[in-house]
């Protein structure tokens, strides 16, 4: 019996209750254990990332796919798979900087890597670093012989080097590696277009469709071939065959679009756009078209309402928000913009393009500093992105600081070549900084960036003035007036030119255009003014802004141009009576010019010392203080040639002063904090005399600071004050 029950117990079939769940709670803390072990190992971490930015990336979510490849790297800085896979997502991201990041890790993990070396090759090439592009090129070559896309890249080398005869050598060895390769044809007619023969490189197109009837490359390609050949009605055959090759492809439609608005016909290509949009309904890159074609065409009001339509209709779409985030800012709805932006950080704090529209409408709400400390983080997290650069760039500008400007500029035009914003920012510095070689490099980037844009011109034509090449600049200012016949700005800097060569009648017409293109362009206006007072014709000078304020009584500017006409002729009610107006009507005005009641008749009294008729003020940088300055235009020379003796005429610091016509005034006042009245000079001070010296003026709360290129030998008041070596004067409230 005894037996039995053992046999019993020990089968386990008169176990009691508790011992039989304290058995399965063991078994399953044995399964738990197990299944966290898995999930903690790293190697499982690490694939589960780059198996979900691989599903990421089959659905287009680009973003989302690299988040995924970064939190693998975050487990292993060095796992191959995860670096090839975010190089791919960068690439159809467009940040080819960070693309080539990764091509280069992948080379340091797997120096064989081929396809990593065309890739990097190519990148580098289209960053214009050749010899980086060759050398890749070579040893792609040189592991594998046969290679055809590195034959490709050696040609496409050699032809950035203009050794055309050797870059269709390497083609024609890409094309005997495999004959019925479409795509190799296509390279070689390029080549041949720009080796000057274009018969050939027609031959080469045709036989790419050949070998591919249904390539849409292939149509595009040649239709971009007829383009350039001014053949139009073949290249619009071209592309809409390519449409109806593949109706879902948004390429062929922009092609289409762009040749209709060179041939001037917009309506035709907005309908292009609006008939294709059915078949783009599920193209993330297409549905947004229309939306894009009112941005390009600069109709803001109409690219707002698709944008807004299109947001509703695709709320997951996180690129389509930062777009449209980046229309409001540019129409100044600056609050909508600030609610989207937020909405898309709450999703995704770490959204980059979300951080650099933060920064941008922190700069659009005059807060420069607080857009640089915000900007500042995400450059160094992305030092490849050339957005954040760029927009880094803006807030320095903003502040002041020109030197860290042009390097953010310059870096963001180093990652993407093709960012005209960039180069127009550095010509900006230019300007500011008088250097004439940077200004004519980014003129001329421009321009090769896009020879139809009037900008590049305008800016080459300012380069080419200060080196008194009036010809030259006269033939570039005529070609902007061509390709932008409705901007005011080469109209302005061609009568900028008649002034300067005494021809003040077709100065004075060519500035009329300007204002009648915009009647708010106060340069065009400035400049009529000192034609104007040039002739000795000071009422005429007055009664002409009258007239503008009358058609844009809003515009602040005229209103303080008024003003220095009053001061200059004594009219010192008048000039107070504008500035007051030019306060109330914009907040801008209103911090840049604030005082009270007490200092206002001295700040008048002070504008009335000054001719202000000097065009270089518009271009003068603004002080980051509310002060106010008059300094000599030693620093223009370079740039404006009119100014450059000036600096033989210091400033003196008198209320009996006649001031040279070429003195420049920033007027910008704020009370005194404590404010001294002083009656008359110091006494001079002793041996050493120091380079820079500030002393009390006639005027109560202005104090006057005088900085020297060198210390002058006599402290005393008449050697300080008309030292033949003085670089600046400056008067400053409080």
């Amino acid at each position: 019996m005894s037996q039995t029950r053992m046999k019993q117990t020990a089968n386990g079939k008169n176990r009691s209750p508790w011992r039989r769940l304290m058995a399965c709670g063991a078994l399953s803390a044995v399964l738990v254990l197990a299944f966290s072990g898995c999930t903690r190992d790293p190697n499982v971490r690490k694939q589960k990332y780059v198996e979900s930015g691989d599903k990421y990336l089959a659905k287009g979510k680009f973003r989302e796919a690299a988040i995924e490849y970064q939190n693998a790297l975050q487990i292993d800085a060095e796992f191959l798979p995860a670096h090839s896979q975010l190089a791919q997502v960068y690439m159809r991201l467009g940040a080819w900087g960070a693309a080539a990041k990764e091509f280069r890790t992948i080379l340091r993990l797997d120096p064989k890597n081929v396809k990593a070396h065309v890739e990097l090759g190519n990148l580098l090439l289209l960053g214009r670093e050749v010899a980086g592009a060759e050398e890749n090129a070579r040893a792609a070559l040189s592991l594998d012989p046969d290679n055809i896309d590195g034959h490709i890249l050696l040609a496409n080398t050699l032809s950035a080097r203009d050794d055309l005869p050797g870059a269709l050598e390497e083609m024609q060895k890409a094309i005997a590696l495999d004959p019925k390769r479409a795509t190799s044809y296509l390279n070689l007619a390029m080549l041949q277009a720009k080796a000057g023969q274009p018969s050939d490189a027609e031959q080469s197109y045709r036989k790419a469709l050949e070998l591919n009837p249904k390539s849409v490359t292939a149509l595009l390609a040649l239709g971009n071939f007829y383009q350039q050949q001014n053949r139009l009605p073949e290249a619009e055959g071209q592309y809409r065959q390519a449409m109806q090759l593949e109706p879902g492809n948004q390429q062929p439609v922009i092609s289409l679009s762009r040749l209709l608005l060179t041939e001037g016909k917009r309506d035709p290509a907005e309908q292009a756009i609006k008939d294709a949009m059915p078949n783009l309904s599920k193209n993330p890159y297409g549905y947004r078209l229309l939306a894009d074609f009112y941005y390009g065409q600069g109709d803001l009001p109409r690219a707002l309402e698709q944008y807004a339509s299109l947001v509703r209709d695709h709320p997951d779409d996180i690129r389509l928000k930062n777009d449209y985030v980046q229309v409001l800012i540019q129409s100044k709805h600056l609050d909508e913009a600030s609610k989207v932006n937020d909405a898309i950080l709450k999703a995704a704090p770490k959204d980059t393009p979300a951080l650099i529209a933060e920064g941008q409408i922190l700069l659009r709400r005059n807060k420069p500093e607080e857009a640089a400390k915000l900007l500042e983080p995400v450059v160094g997290a992305e030092p490849d992105n050339a957005a954040a650069q760029y927009a880094l760039g803006a807030a320095f500008a903003a502040i002041g600081q020109l030197t860290r400007a042009e390097q953010a500029w310059r870096q963001a035009a180093k990652l993407r070549p093709d960012l005209a914003a960039a180069q127009q920012g550095l010509a900006e510095v230019a300007i500011r900084k008088d250097d004439v070689d940077l200004l004519l490099n980014s003129a001329e980037a421009l321009i090769r960036i896009d020879p139809k844009l009037a900008t590049g011109y305008t800016l080459r034509a300012i380069g080419k003035i200060a080196r008194h090449d009036t010809t030259g600049a006269e033939a570039d200012l005529n070609t902007a007036i061509s390709l932008a016949p409705n901007d005011p700005t080469a109209y302005a800097r061609l009568g900028k030119l008649r002034a300067l060569q005494k021809r003040f009648p077709e100065a004075e017409k060519l500035y009329e255009q300007a204002l009648e293109k915009n009647p708010d362009f106060i340069e065009a206006l400035r400049g009529l003014v000192e034609v104007d007072l040039s002739q000795k014709l000071a009422p005429k000078a007055i009664a002409r802004v009258q007239q503008q304020i009358a058609k844009s009584p809003s515009n602040s500017g005229f209103r303080v141009l008024l003003a220095r006409l009053y001061a200059g002729q004594r009219q010192l009610p008048e000039a107070e009576d504008e500035l007051i107006k030019a306060t109330s009507q914009d907040p801008k005005t209103s911090r840049r010019f604030s005082c009270s009641r007490r200092c206002r008749p001295s700040a008048v009294r002070l504008i009335a010392r000054f001719r202000a008729t000097s065009k270089a003020f518009s271009n003068t940088r603004r002080t980051s203080g509310p002060t106010s300055c008059w300094a000599s235009s030693r620093n223009r020379g370079a740039m404006w040639p009119r100014h450059a003796n000036s600096t033989r005429r210091p400033c003196r610091s008198s209320p009996t002063t006649r001031w040279p016509r070429t003195t420049l005034p920033i007027f910008c006042w704020r009370p005194a904090a404590t404010p001294t009245a002083r009656s008359c000079w110091p006494r001079p001070r002793a041996k050493p005399c120091p380079r820079i010296r500030t002393w009390p003026t006639p005027w109560p709360g202005f104090t006057t600071r005088r900085e020297f290129t060198a210390p002058p030998r006599s402290c005393s008041k008449k050697r300080s004050t008309l030292h033949p070596k003085t670089l600046r004067s400056i008067t400053t409230w409080g």
